[in-house]
């Protein structure tokens, strides 16, 4: 067999090598940040539900909202934003005791 086949051969399987390594690191870098990105939802569900669940009509203002949404031909998230905006949906009546 002459050197140069050798070398041919001994080439291909550096470059079978790196390719291997290449890909090793590809994948690990892919679990790397597919773990990262579940941590960061783990992390961060709390705050999530927290948000639904304060963003989210409380029934027992749903039917007003929605009536008078109809009444000034507005949409209901506008309205239901816009006392979400102003007082959280509380039903706590003002120091000032406004209406």
């Amino acid at each position: 067999m002459s050197t140069r086949a050798a070398d041919v051969r001994l080439a291909r399987r550096r470059a079978a090598r790196r390719r291997a390594v290449r890909r090793r690191r590809q994948a690990f870098g892919l679990l790397a940040f597919l773990g990262a990105v579940a941590l960061g939802a783990a992390l961060l569900q709390p705050l999530f539900q927290t948000a639904v669940r304060d963003l989210s009509l409380p029934l027992a203002h749903e039917q007003t909202i929605r009536e008078q949404a109809r009444e000034k031909r507005l949409d209901p998230a506008l309205i239901a934003g816009v006392i979400y905006a102003e007082s959280k949906f509380s039903s706590d009546t003002s120091p000032a005791a406004a209406a």
